[in-house]
């Protein structure tokens, strides 16, 4: 999945709004309980989040 996918992009956003610093802590948490799940698509979506909050926090792109 694109960074730049508008469903990335968006979930990033209302991730770090409704988290703030906490957000990839909580995008975490959201992948191990979809590992759990057996939910390979979405684990694969939120990884690609969780690395857009990191880029986001390191002075990156922003929203």
């Amino acid at each position: 999945m694109e960074k730049t996918d508008p469903n990335i992009l968006a979930a990033a956003t209302r991730m770090s709004e409704r988290f703030g610093a906490a957000a990839v802590h909580e995008v975490e948490l959201r992948i191990a309980e979809l590992l759990r799940h057996d939910e390979p698509d979405a684990v694969e979506f939120w990884r690609t989040v969780r690395d857009l909050l990191r880029e986001m926090a390191k002075g990156g792109p922003r929203m």
